[in-house]
């Protein structure tokens, strides 16, 4: 008995010594359907699909992949990180980061780092997501469509980039964080 209990009391002092966090995994979605074929949302993604996606490249938007019961490996992230802030692939252990401070400027997947001011991002009460160094852009939804790799009728692909905060591009810049258990 009294080595068990060593053993419980060893068991608990390991797990507070360690800085665990037990934030939700979410994916980071346009709040309103644009249409996509399968009648989910577009998620914040990496291109590549799934565990073979490429965190060297720009991210993009693309079909969620909730309707098949899951947080896609590409999609997810971090809610903990996201109100410090922070847009945490997990995944991949890599961060958002804008390209730039101006229109147009693409959104990428680097290697996380709280002091860098492109990664400094803010999802506001108007489910905006703005870059805190140049908070009148917004990140947005491109208008055009490209497919993955099963073409038309496939998982659907549109640009992610800042763009100026409108309300006529609301339906391209409002986001949510969504789990598997609210879809």
């Amino acid at each position: 008995m009294k080595n068990l209990f060593r053993i419980t009391l060893v068991f608990f002092s390991l797990l507070g010594a360690c800085n665990t966090s037990w934030a939700d995994t979410v994916e980071v979605a346009l709040s309103e359907r644009l249409g996509d074929t399968h009648n989910a949302n577009y998620c914040i993604d990496l291109p590549g699909g799934q565990e073979n996606a490429d965190p060297t490249r720009d991210l993009r938007v693309y079909t969620c992949y909730t309707y098949q019961g899951f947080v896609g490996f590409d999609h997810a992230m971090d809610s903990e990180a996201i109100a410090n802030g922070q847009f945490h692939l997990t995944g991949f252990d890599v961060c958002m980061q804008a390209q730039g401070f101006t229109a147009g400027s693409a959104i990428a997947a680097r290697v996380c780092d709280e002091g860098n001011s492109m990664q400094n991002f803010n999802l506001l009460d108007d489910q905006t997501i703005r870059l805190s160094a140049a908070d009148s852009l917004c990140l947005s939804a491109g208008d055009e469509i490209s497919y993955g790799r099963n073409g038309p009728g496939g998982h659907e692909i549109r640009s992610l980039t800042l763009e100026p905060c409108s309300t006529d591009r609301a339906s391209q810049q409002q986001w949510v964080l969504r789990d598997i258990n609210e879809e």
